[in-house]
């Protein structure tokens, strides 16, 4: 059996935490967007569970979180 593999690219917005209210535009934010490293997920041929899918998720979510500063990463900055 062949394997699918499909890369991905992390990226992380930070900074958009700060723009809120109806003036939001006439004020300047610091805005960064941070790209990662690619990574490939591979899978088999046949459709994915719902295990599967959730493992692929959590891989993607840990590759954002270590973009971010580990006040910003939530449940996918503690060690699994």
């Amino acid at each position: 059996m062949c394997c699918v593999i499909t890369p991905v690219v992390p990226v992380a917005i930070i900074g958009t935490e700060t723009i809120r209210g109806s003036w939001w535009f006439l004020k300047r934010h610091r805005v960064r967007i941070i790209i990662g490293k690619p990574f490939n997920l591979v899978t088999a041929e046949t459709k994915p569970d719902k295990n599967d899918l959730s493992a692929y998720g959590n891989r993607i979510m840990r590759a954002i979180a270590e973009l971010l500063p580990p006040e910003n990463r939530g449940n996918y900055g503690k060690e699994q």
